[in-house]
């Protein structure tokens, strides 16, 4: 009978320690500074340089719409060059050079709907030359 109720003491005693752990582990997350959030607006063929970013820290590219949208280049430390190939949205999230993190809201746009409206024409851009002589 003894070693049952020492049992349940021990299962509430634990409990309530990870109950105690887990409200020092939110006091923590709340109390660190939100991301200075950057949106980036590309067209497909555009690129952007992002520049001033921690050389020891790694970025982390969250694909949030259309996996084949940017192409994402990190040769140089402390610098990625981004490149809009497609229509979708990226979330890039950095640590600058000072300490400070960042986040890029990266939306690319593309030049047509190959997808959603494969049937649609094109348009033709206007002539360039004189009024009389354009057919």
């Amino acid at each position: 009978m003894t070693t049952q109720r020492g049992c349940v003491l021990l299962a509430w005693l634990l409990a309530a320690l990870g109950l105690l752990m887990a409200q020092v582990a939110l006091v923590d997350a709340s109390s660190e500074t939100p991301a200075v959030q950057i949106p980036v607006a590309l067209t497909a063929g555009e690129n952007y340089v992002i520049t001033g970013l921690s050389k020891s820290a790694t970025p982390a590219v969250r694909i949030l719409n259309n996996p084949h949208a940017l192409v994402v280049n990190g040769d140089k430390p402390g610098e990625l060059v981004l490149v809009g190939a497609e229509a979708g949205h990226w979330r890039i999230s950095a640590e600058r050079a000072d300490g400070t993190r960042v986040d890029y809201d990266v939306t690319i746009s593309s030049l047509g709907h190959a997808l959603s409206k494969p049937l649609e024409p094109g348009t033709t851009p206007p002539a360039l030359g004189a009024p009389e002589l354009s057919g």
